[in-house]
């Protein structure tokens, strides 16, 4: 048995296998936190349907783009997902999602980060919390999803 250890002509060896990708959905576009608003979720407040893009997608590219003014306490995210029409809301608490969560010094100057995870059900929201926010001391942040199929 030869091994081979030159690709194929026109072959790339680092080339890995195709992924479907749907659209860049915004979730949310510059969301201010303040003593006003410290609590979202995409399905109210921001243009995100409930129901997950059709085509079987299995897994989703979550961006966010995170920002603080003086020295607001938390920024805390959850990904959530429903196996029954939106009645009931389970957090997503596998790897980094078990505890998304910012304090002003680590977002103070800006920080963009995404994150990958597996569709759970046929409905999904990004749910986001401030503490200790006021007129002054505030988060903002932009949030963008993109499902994939493998």
């Amino acid at each position: 048995m030869k091994l081979q250890t030159k690709p194929a002509h026109g072959q790339n060896i680092f080339q890995k296998a195709r992924v479907d990708r749907s659209d860049l959905i915004h979730l949310f576009d510059a969301q201010v936190f303040n003593d006003v608003t410290s609590e979202v979720n995409s399905l109210e407040d921001g243009a995100f349907a409930a129901v997950l893009p059709s085509g079987g997608w299995d897994g989703y590219d979550l961006f966010l783009n995170l920002d603080s003014d003086n020295t607001p306490t938390d920024l805390e995210f959850f990904v959530e997902f429903s196996p029954d029409g939106g009645t009931t809301w389970f957090h997503n608490a596998q790897d980094m999602f078990a505890s998304l969560i910012y304090d002003d010094t680590v977002v103070a100057s800006g920080l963009r980060q995404v994150f990958r995870g597996e569709v759970a059900g046929a409905e999904m929201r990004l749910r986001a919390i401030g503490t200790g926010l006021s007129s002054s001391n505030t988060f903002t942040f932009s949030a963008f999803i993109q499902f994939k199929r493998r």
